[in-house]
C-alpha cells in the first residue's frame, strides 16, 4: 500500500469538517473524503443483573414491650330449684341439679374448683300464686357448715328477687356449697314455686 496523507490536519474533528486522504501522494495520487459526524448512537441494551448481595448483620434486639392484660379468671355458678309448692316452717336446700327443693342437707352439693371469693348472689324465685308477705330467707351454706345470709324477702309477689352484691365467702378447691332456705309459716303459701339464679365468684 501507498503512502497515505490527509489534509487538513484536524485533532478533533466537528460534525461539519471534511478530511481529505490522499493515497500514493507522490505518485498517481488519489483522493477521498471523509465527513465527520459526532451524532449520538441509540441507546444500548441493559446488561444482566448483578448477583444478590451477602445479608447484612442482624441489628440489635428491640426493647421488651409492656405486660399484656391478664386474662378473665372470675366465673359464676348457676343454681336452680324445680316446682315445687313451700310448706310451712321447713328448711329446704338446691344446688344446681334439675330437681325440687329437699328438706335433706348435704345431697344438693356444687363443688368448687377453682378458689376465689363468692362476691354476689342473684336467685329469681316465681310462684304461680305470690301467697303472703312472711319473712322468707336464702342463704349460702358452706360444707353444710356455715351459713350466709343472701336476703329475707317480706312481699307478697309472685316475683321475689333474692340479691346480694356484697358477699364476701372465700371458698378453697374442694369446698362445697348449697342454697338453703327457711320458709315462715304464711297465712297463705304461695304455690308452684320455682328458682333460678347465680353466684359470681372472683
Amino acid at each position: 500500500m501507498g503512502k497515505v496523507r490527509l489534509y487538513p490536519e484536524i485533532e478533533n474533528p466537528a460534525d461539519t469538517d471534511v478530511l481529505y486522504i490522499v493515497v500514493n501522494p507522490d505518485s498517481s495520487p488519489q483522493s477521498r473524503t471523509v465527513r465527520f459526524s459526532k451524532a449520538k448512537g441509540q441507546k444500548g441494551d441493559k446488561g444482566d443483573t448483578g448477583d444478590v448481595g451477602p445479608q447484612g448483620l442482624k441489628g440489635d434486639t428491640g426493647d421488651q414491650g409492656p405486660q399484656g392484660i391478664p386474662g378473665v379468671s372470675n366465673y359464676c355458678i348457676n343454681v336452680q330449684a324445680l316446682t315445687s309448692s313451700p310448706t310451712d316452717g321447713q328448711t329446704v336446700y338446691f344446688g344446681m341439679l334439675p330437681k325440687a327443693p329437699t328438706t335433706t342437707a348435704n345431697i344438693s352439693k356444687i363443688y368448687i374448683r377453682k378458689a376465689g371469693t363468692i362476691k354476689i348472689a342473684e336467685i329469681y324465685c316465681y310462684s304461680g300464686t305470690p301467697g303472703t308477705a312472711e319473712a322468707w330467707s336464702l342463704y349460702i351454706r358452706k360444707n353444710n357448715a356455715t351459713d350466709t345470709l343472701i336476703a329475707t324477702l317480706s312481699v307478697s309477689a309472685s316475683e321475689r328477687v333474692f340479691s346480694n352484691t356484697g358477699l364476701s365467702i372465700a371458698v378453697a378447691v374442694g369446698d362445697y356449697i348449697e342454697i338453703k332456705g327457711i320458709q315462715p309459716t304464711w297465712a297463705t303459701n304461695p304455690l308452684t314455686t320455682i328458682y333460678a339464679g347465680y353466684l359470681y365468684v372472683e
